[in-house]
């Protein structure tokens, strides 16, 4: 209810005064005052001067509050049920432009906006016109210059500079909007289907905008001003359709279904890569997945995927590892082919062969070998020094403390002093020396290289 008077009642306290826009109150009722945020409770209720236990939609009533002094009240502030409603600065609105006004609705001009009983100046970003002629309507993105409560179909006037002058008015479409790019055919569509979609379709569209973290009822009745009724009976409707699902038990929080199917194919393709760069491993661990997915999405949400995905057998969880069912851990014969690879990288030293060396050595397909090779990288026992060039720890190790105790005592070493030092070619080399390079071990100055301070390690 938009606050229309407020005064002092002697013997009463603070009286305010206003026409109820929706729903409904009761005497004891908590309420809050927005935008200020001040709470209080119903202590009791008049219509046309007769007391009432109880005020609905369309009456012109009067609310004497208990808790909240008439001094921090002000005219144009709306009371409503606590956690109902939230102040904002940016509505999308149909506006249209009288046919008496005097001058074209110019984009980007600043104008008066009454709302309820409200005032405030709004800059007006016409998104679909570079100006509206008198007689003209169009979707615009009013930017306020004070908090204001709307809901969607809450009916505003735009005044002139005069105050007095009502130049245009209209209707609002979405009371919580993004800031929009004009001319996006993208926002035009969605605004033409809040202005003239039916309640379903309205709903739908929140749903969908809502993303794959879902969206409470509660933020479903502050967007789309239905009545709890309404959006309770429109959910069954579409939940009889197969169209969205439940994410709680209490059914407080909702997700359409599109987005749903997405978010499982997210946790199919994340598993699917993971088997791909790490096929000797048995699985991926429950919580570590969790992280590689979008952080909008509940604990709740999570496990009613992972508990739909095991139901389906798509995706099977053993000792707290998930993997898919089509993958199959490694054989004892694959095992032995990683050890071989070991062994040959170890045995190679500082001038060790590459996979596709080893491949065509012992006739083995290049990309399963290149999968080894990776597991060996991520597991710690091989060095990536560059694309073909894959160290076994520990001689890497050992040169690092050579080259290491090398430059504590010479201060700088160059290519050739290097290439001494490790007796390898210039294949090797120049990739081993840049590697601690990349690694900030040293440091490249002109043509010799020195220990970066402070390493020692």
């Amino acid at each position: 209810m938009p606050i229309a008077r407020f005064f002092v009642m002697k013997g009463f306290g603070t009286v305010i005064t206003g026409t109820v826009v929706s729903g409904n109150l009761s005497l004891g009722e908590s309420v809050e005052i927005l935008p200020s945020g001040l709470k209080a409770k119903v202590r009791s209720l008049q219509v046309y001067n007769q007391p009432v236990e109880r005020i609905v939609a369309g009456q012109r009533a009067a609310i004497n509050l208990q808790g909240v002094e008439a001094s921090q009240i002000e005219r144009g502030e709306v009371i409503v049920r606590p956690n109902t409603l939230v102040p904002t600065t940016l509505l999308d609105v149909y506006l249209e432009h009288l046919p008496t006004a005097e001058r074209p609705l110019k984009n980007r001009t600043v104008q008066r906006f009454h709302i309820g009983t409200l005032l405030a100046n709004a800059t007006i970003q016409l998104l679909d016109k570079e100006e509206l002629v008198p007689g003209e309507g169009g979707f615009a993105q009013l930017r306020l210059d004070r908090p204001v409560v709307a809901m969607q179909q809450d009916r505003f006037v735009i005044r002139g500079s005069s105050h007095i002058q009502t130049i245009g008015g209209g209707v609002v479409l979405d009371p919580y909007p993004e800031k929009h790019k004009r001319f996006s055919e993208a926002v035009i569509n969605d605004l033409t289907l809040l202005r003239d979609g039916n309640k379903e379709e309205m709903l739908r569209h929140y749903l969908l905008k809502a993303g794959r973290g879902g969206i409470t009822q509660e933020d479903l009745l502050r967007r789309t001003a239905l009545l709890p009724g309404e959006l309770q009976l429109l959910l069954k409707t579409m939940d009889g359709k197969g169209e969205i699902l439940y994410i709680d038990p209490e059914r407080s929080k909702v997700i359409h279904l599109s987005h749903y199917h997405q978010l499982k194919g997210m946790v199919l393709r994340q598993l699917k890569e993971f088997h791909q760069r790490f096929p000797l491993k048995s699985g991926l661990a429950r919580e570590e997945l969790r992280t590689k997915l979008p952080l909008e999405m509940d604990t709740r949400l999570y496990q009613m995927l992972l508990n739909d995905l095991l139901q389906s057998g798509e995706v099977i969880l053993e000792k707290d590892l998930l993997r898919l069912s089509t993958h199959s851990v490694s054989s004892r014969d694959e095992k032995g082919l990683v050890k071989r690879v070991e062994e040959a990288i170890l045995k190679g030293g500082l001038q060790p062969p590459s996979p596709k060396e080893l491949a065509e050595e012992w006739s083995e397909e290049e990309d399963h070998l290149q999968t080894i090779f990776d597991h060996l990288v991520h597991q710690g026992t091989f060095i990536k020094i560059k694309e073909g060039i894959y160290l076994h720890r520990h001689p890497f190790h050992q040169l690092k403390e050579e080259l290491i105790h090398y430059l504590q005592e010479h201060k700088e070493i160059t290519a050739a002093q290097f290439k001494e030092m490790t007796k390898v070619s210039r294949k090797y080399m120049i990739p081993i020396i840049e590697y601690f390079d990349q690694i900030k071990l040293t440091l490249r100055v002109g043509d010799k290289r020195i220990l970066r301070t402070g390493r020692t390690s």
